[in-house]
């Protein structure tokens, strides 16, 4: 598997740009994709050597992924809640 070239994060389902035809730089999601291409048009690039070479930001994602469990419209929970 391979890891998400703005992020780190390991890419599960793989978004590239559209110039990159030989499909080297996998990102995770839009977001990622989205974001490393802002940072290159604004010339910020630097934030890619940045990241690399500090021992603060090493693989750890922004976002925790958790199960949540939503209560349902017609439970008891949810008419306590919003009722």
């Amino acid at each position: 598997m391979s890891l998400c070239t703005h992020c780190d994060e390991e890419v599960v389902r793989p978004s590239f740009n559209i110039e990159d035809i030989e499909r080297l730089s996998p990102f995770c999601c839009d977001g990622c994709l989205t974001v490393f291409n802002v940072i290159h048009q604004k010339g910020f690039e630097a934030y890619y050597d940045i990241k690399k070479n500090s021992q603060l930001i090493k693989r750890r994602s922004p976002v925790g992924v958790r199960d949540l469990e939503f209560p349902k419209k017609s439970g008891h929970i949810f008419k306590q809640r919003f009722g």
